[in-house]
């Protein structure tokens, strides 16, 4: 997946499940340290602020979301 991808599927989760999508936002791919493919992507919007935040975990091959959640104000 590319970050647009991995930000474009945040965006539509988030509309989905009525949470504000805030920006900045900080994106970070970890990789495994054994091989160069896989890996996830983690997701962290309104980074600089306590609250209204949506934090994400999707993996890279397969865009499958491995955790989501809210942290509200």
């Amino acid at each position: 997946m590319t970050r647009e991808e991995v930000l474009g599927l945040v965006r539509r989760v988030a509309a989905e499940e009525g949470w504000p999508y805030s920006e900045p936002v900080l994106v970070t791919r970890k990789r495994p340290w054994f091989r160069n493919s896989g890996g996830t992507w983690e997701v962290f919007t309104n980074r600089n602020f306590i609250g209204g935040n949506i934090r994400m975990v999707v993996d890279d091959g397969t865009g499958k979301i491995l955790s989501k959640g809210f942290i509200p104000r």
